[in-house]
């Protein structure tokens, strides 16, 4: 999705949270070819988003608001987020 939409203004970037899972994230992100930047968070970013556990996916629009929070366990996560990210695109 990162790819089919970064012309019309997608970015994701990936954040960290579980600090004893440091060194998966760069092999993690290798092995399934993601393209998004990852980046260390802090106990900051876990309070500001409450974040109550890992993975956790967040759509925020171009005005910075959160409009979704998915846990990534959902069944059909994939056609969820894609329908909201062409949404808020158009």
């Amino acid at each position: 999705m990162t790819e089919k939409y970064r012309s019309k203004g997608l970015v994701v970037l990936a954040v960290n949270i579980v600090e004893t899972q440091d060194d998966l994230v760069r092999p993690f992100l290798n092995e399934h070819h993601y393209t998004f930047t990852a980046f260390k968070g802090n106990p900051d970013i876990r309070q500001a988003y409450a974040i109550t556990g890992a993975p956790t996916e967040y759509v925020i629009d171009r005005q910075g608001r959160v409009v979704a929070k998915v846990r990534l366990n959902s069944d059909d996560r994939e056609r969820q987020f894609e329908k909201l990210v062409e949404s808020l695109l158009q």
